[in-house]
């Protein structure tokens, strides 16, 4: 399933989440953006990264991987605001 991805009211993405229960690890395994999603910019990465942290606590899962996450500019910006409240990984899915 994909949950969809609303800033401000609009729908800017889906992605595909995955609780990997052994390693208590948040897997996003897909992430689409619309043509105009604003994803260079800094306060939508911020409210995306706020975003996966709420729904990992939700799940109780400390460590979140966001591999998937494209552009890589904002999967690095992500990787930098989550990281104070998350273990982060961008290693490949398997």
């Amino acid at each position: 399933y994909t949950l969809p991805i609303l800033y401000g009211d609009e729908l800017v993405g889906r992605l595909d989440p995955k609780l990997e229960r052994s390693t208590q690890t948040l897997q996003i395994r897909g992430f689409w953006h619309e043509p105009r999603a604003p994803v260079g910019d800094p306060a939508f990465a911020r409210a995306l990264a706020h975003g996966l942290t709420r729904f990992a606590a939700f799940l109780n899962a400390p460590r979140i991987n966001i591999a998937a996450i494209r552009p890589l500019a904002l999967r690095a910006r992500l990787r930098t605001e989550i990281g104070a409240e998350l273990s982060v990984s961008t290693r490949g899915l398997d």
